[in-house]
């Protein structure tokens, strides 16, 4: 008997926690209590994208698992105003003149015999855009 006590007053404060946590749920519904949830999904990322954003500079990854930053020319500014690219001076996005964001983080990019899916990412005054020349090549912007 003494062996089986100790199991038995274990059972009895378990199923009364449990049947407290019931009863705690339910009296929250009855009361008529509100869920607030939290969405983190993207709203207008693109509208983070439009202004003039300087190059300050490309970090290029040939395969071989060497990656280095170089700085770029200052004079190469981007512009991006509702739906219109201006490419500026810019070697890889001259070739465009218009964007749209068909999937979220990344920008459908279109010329005159050119389309492109490029990934983006924006924080805070950085732009970095991703695109595959020779080898996968990230420009880094700021914005003006």
């Amino acid at each position: 008997m003494r062996k089986l006590l100790p199991f038995l007053a274990v059972a009895v404060l378990s199923c009364s926690k449990e049947s407290t946590l019931e009863d705690m749920n339910t009296a929250g519904s009855d009361a008529g209590a509100t869920t607030t949830v939290a969405s983190t999904a993207r709203t207008s990322a693109v509208a983070d994208l439009e202004g003039n954003w300087r190059r300050t500079e490309t970090r290029y990854n040939r395969g071989d698992g060497n990656q280095y930053w170089q700085p770029a020319s200052p004079q190469s500014v981007v512009k991006f105003q509702s739906g219109k690219l201006f490419p500026g001076d810019h070697p890889y996005l001259s070739q465009f003149y218009a964007y749209e964001e068909r999937t979220p983080g990344v920008l459908h990019l279109t010329g005159n015999s050119a389309t492109a899916d490029v990934p983006y990412r924006v924080s805070g005054s950085t732009l970095e855009l991703t695109y595959r020349q020779r080898e996968e090549v990230v420009d880094r912007f700021v914005k003006l």
